[in-house]
């Protein structure tokens, strides 16, 4: 089991090696996105997106139900796929 969200970037902490921090409930560090020599910039732009995976979960979750749902009215099946997949990524086995 994951710490449930919100997770948000810490916009006010970073370290002296340019590691930004991403914080769930009661502001516990969850990750951390490091800069790789890429630049400041890109380690924002990915603590963006790992703060924004509780979120995209349950979209995809959300999203995967109503196509199901609609099988049988529209070929949805390519999108179904995809969705299964993403979302098997993030849940534990």
């Amino acid at each position: 089991m994951y710490t449930p969200g919100p997770w948000l970037v810490d916009e006010n902490i970073t370290d002296a090696r340019s590691r930004g921090y991403i914080r769930g409930e009661n502001r516990v560090a969850v990750a951390r996105a490091n800069s790789t020599g890429r630049g400041y910039s890109e380690m924002k732009a990915n603590a963006r997106l790992i703060a924004a995976a509780p979120d995209l979960l349950a979209t995809a979750k959300y999203a995967l139900s109503q196509l199901e749902a609609m099988g049988q009215i529209t070929n949805t099946g390519d999108v179904c796929g995809a969705l299964r997949e993403a979302i098997a990524k993030a849940e534990p086995q």
